[in-house]
């Protein structure tokens, strides 16, 4: 199945849960997905600015933020 382009923004400052995250994505061959991946919240805000994304998959512990704190910070972007 075709269809468009899914963005996803992922935030999530662990590597190894970065990888997982992509790997399983990728593995879904419903849709052409693109990532972008972060690692802090002030670089998803900015992209989040700049673009506009249709998935954000987002740790809520990154190293500026933490809960409820991340997930407002997203939602206010």
């Amino acid at each position: 199945m075709q269809g468009k382009q899914i963005k996803t923004l992922i935030l999530e400052d662990d590597p190894e849960d970065m990888l997982i995250l992509e790997k399983l994505i990728k593995d879904i061959k419903l849709r052409d997905i693109r990532f972008s991946a972060v690692t802090k919240l002030a670089q998803a805000v900015d992209l989040l600015k700049k673009e506009k994304f249709d998935l954000v998959i987002s740790d809520l512990t990154v190293p500026d933020s933490r809960g409820m704190d991340t997930f407002n910070g997203l939602r206010a972007a």
